[in-house]
């Protein structure tokens, strides 16, 4: 089979996962276009308060759309789909008036895969079932399909929450007042992935003591990512 064309009527036996796919791709292209517009945004600003020692600390503006947990369930729900459809066509093939309910076997153990798998892959060909196991998230390569189980599993019964944003402060730069110790322009780079919260230091500097106010000029940038739920 190839994907199927726009417009297409007639399916072929493989075209249901194609479009899953294909709608996968979508909403993963729109969350990243929307996740763009939120860093465009400038959800954070940098602040920097000096004692005796500066740190470089971050102030939320907006926090993270909960559009993005929608869109992210949207991807996995595709993406398990199109692997449900996949096994359900290789039981047509063995039995072409199956009407039952097969999912997908994802196990993260071989005991697991070997006891539990059965009742879905069972009556297929043995070099099917071999396949089957051969991309098990215990297979090297292949432990992303754990991540999908899990994250679709999440939104199905709860919600994939997007619990943090870690960032990166990726420069600073400090310009001290005239007459100062430290007179001049005073810059740091910054590699180190934190996570974020309102008030949350990204980095801590030694510069000599001065106070912050109109006659300093601090200038920052930094990185963002985002990290999601890990329990269920």
């Amino acid at each position: 089979c190839h994907p199927p064309q726009s417009g297409s009527v007639t399916l072929c036996p493989l075209d249901g996962a194609f479009l899953k796919l294909r709608r996968a791709q979508y909403h993963l292209d729109a969350l990243h276009h929307a996740i763009q517009r939120w860093k465009d945004s400038q959800p954070y600003e940098p602040v920097v308060v000096s004692n005796r020692q500066t740190l470089y600390k971050v102030k939320e503006r907006i926090p993270v759309p909960m559009e993005f947990s929608l869109i992210i369930g949207d991807i996995c729900n595709n993406l398990r789909a199109a692997l449900d459809y996949i096994l359900w066509q290789l039981w047509l093939c063995v039995e072409p008036s199956f009407d039952g309910n097969v999912t997908f076997p994802i196990y993260d153990l071989p005991t697991d895969f070997k006891v539990k798998a059965g009742r879905h892959i069972s009556r297929l060909p043995k070099k099917q079932r071999t396949l089957i196991e051969g991309v098990q998230p215990y297979n090297t390569g292949y432990e992303m399909l754990a991540v999908l189980r899990d994250l679709n599993n999440r939104d199905k019964h709860r919600m994939i929450r997007v619990v943090a944003v870690k960032a990166r402060g990726d420069e600073l730069d400090i310009q001290t007042p005239p007459g100062h110790p430290g007179d001049g322009y005073i810059h740091y780079r910054l590699a180190e992935w934190v996570e974020v919260k309102d008030g949350a230091i990204l980095a801590s500097v030694e510069v000599p003591p001065f106070r912050i106010g109109a006659d300093v000029k601090v200038g920052a940038q930094f990185s963002l990512r985002l990290v999601f739920s890990e329990s269920l």
